[in-house]
């Protein structure tokens, strides 16, 4: 009996050390099994991830975004370490919960196999995951999200997932979102710009046998040979409802959405803006601006589960209704100084709002700038690649008023705007004056003499000009 016992034993232990693993690694919680996976949840964790090959089959969950700046400064230069390698593949799960990495930074130009993750093989899910303002520098099988997703049977995933940034592979298979894969990919975007040689796509670089579906890539791409708009190249892979929309540049075999596919690949009901490419394509069906905004152009789509049709979601273009941080029309915030009112966003068109007047627009206000000329509430509305935003309403309360009459005290500039000599009236002499520009350059000073006085501007090129009595100022617009 005590000879059977010690055998039961020995047999217990054996099937434990053989079935199980125990992390010698310290996250923020969990144990890294299916049901209670390994907590990332700071940086730490994450470089502790990277640095723990033992852990590469193991569950893991994100639980906070997580801003990676300094990676940056990590292994001599060379950044963050990617999780799995040619030697040890990450063979694990990987749920994002819908948090983001943020700022992540890898220089490893003469590595292969780069990317937040590096080797992915036979993995289970990666899914929910955001890779935000990427910089990835590296050789071969270089992605925003994935270096190289093998899976001889196509039967791992990766899902509702994007990456955003700037991608470089110095050699073969550099792609925005993965260099090259065999895996499923579904509900998936990337809006990185992509610089690389050979298989050059702007979302994928290389597909084998891969399964891609409702999938886009709007970054612009810069490649050699097998360039595209999509994918540098597909070998016997699928891919079906996708779209590219960045501009493509490259040598040889260099296509709109795909570089080169083999006859055995199967491409269906794909897209490509031609105009933002540059670039036709022999096997998506290629489509002006103004129909890749347009949802009729994808009548066979899903837009009830899948795809959604706004104009500030990916300036106009399908986007993807899961995927919980896509690209988003312009700024639609607003900066006070002195009471001088800004629109955060540059480079766009504007119009200046009356809140306290239904929102109506303000007449002739239509720069990025807007000085209120008496106390109110205002906002702006900001269009930009066809998208509008409005932004908050801002109150003004501190503000001298154009025709004020506070105490019998008189205020009035006319006529305004003028093609260059305006009135000013007060019901005081003796006021001190001064007249700017905008960058506070001073034009003119001077004291009131009388109830009118002659400001001239004539030689002044046209613009806003600030005119400031005592404690009011005035905007004046010069035609």
């Amino acid at each position: 009996m005590k000879l059977s016992f010690c055998r039961k034993k020995i047999t217990v232990i054996y099937f434990f050390l053989l079935f199980s693993h125990i992390s010698s690694a310290q996250y923020s919680g969990g144990d890294g099994s299916s049901i209670n996976p390994f907590e990332i949840d700071n940086l730490n964790d994450l470089e502790t991830l990277s640095n723990s090959p033992d852990d590469w089959e193991s569950y893991f969950i994100l639980t906070a975004d997580i801003d990676a700046s300094s990676t940056l400064g990590w292994n001599g230069g060379e950044g963050f370490s990617p999780i799995g390698n040619e030697i040890t593949n990450f063979r694990g799960s990987f749920n994002g919960q819908n948090y983001k990495v943020l700022n992540l930074f890898i220089d490893r130009p003469t590595q292969n196999f780069v990317g937040f993750f590096g080797y992915v093989r036979e993995f289970d899910k990666i899914e929910n995951l955001g890779l935000e303002n990427v910089t990835i520098i590296g050789n071969d099988y270089v992605g925003g999200l994935i270096g190289l997703a093998a899976d001889l049977f196509a039967t791992s995933q990766v899902i509702n997932s994007y990456s955003s940034g700037q991608v470089t592979g110095l050699g073969q298979g550099t792609g925005g979102f993965v260099g090259s894969a065999g895996s499923q990919m579904f509900g998936c975007y990337s809006s990185c710009v992509v610089n690389g040689t050979t298989h050059v796509g702007g979302y994928i670089g290389s597909g084998m046998f891969a399964v891609i579906t409702n999938c886009y890539a709007t970054g612009d791409v810069f490649g050699v040979q097998f360039v595209g708009g999509f994918a540098g190249s597909n070998d016997e892979g699928s891919i079906i409802n996708s779209y590219s929309a960045g501009f493509v540049s490259g040598n040889d075999y260099v296509e709109g959405f795909i570089g080169l596919s083999n006859l055995d690949s199967f491409i269906n009901n794909c897209y490509v803006d031609t105009l933002t490419a540059g670039l036709s394509d022999y096997f998506a069906q290629p489509k002006t601006t103004q129909e890749m905004k347009t949802q009729s152009t994808f009548s066979s789509w899903n837009f009830n589960d899948i795809w959604i049709m706004e104009a500030c979601n990916t300036f106009g273009y399908p986007s993807l209704i899961e995927v919980y941080n896509q690209p988003t029309g312009p700024i639609n915030t607003i900066s006070e100084n002195e009471n001088i009112l800004t629109a955060d966003e540059a480079g766009a068109s504007y119009q200046w709002l009356d809140c306290d007047n239904a929102g109506a627009p303000i007449i002739g206000e239509t720069d990025q700038t807007f000085i209120p000329t008496a106390n109110g509430s205002y906002a702006v509305e900001v269009t930009k690649n066809g998208c509008s935003v409005t932004s908050s309403c801002t109150e003004i309360t501190t503000l001298g008023l154009n025709d004020a009459s506070v105490n019998q005290f008189i205020l009035r500039i006319y006529p305004n705007p003028s093609v260059g000599v305006f009135q000013l009236e007060t019901s005081l002499i003796g006021l001190t004056y001064v007249l700017t520009d905008l960058s506070g350059r001073v034009i003119a000073r001077g004291i009131t003499n009388s109830n009118y006085t002659i400001i001239d501007i004539k030689h002044e090129e046209s613009g806003i000009y600030l005119l400031k009595i005592n404690e009011d100022l005035l905007k004046l617009v010069k035609l």
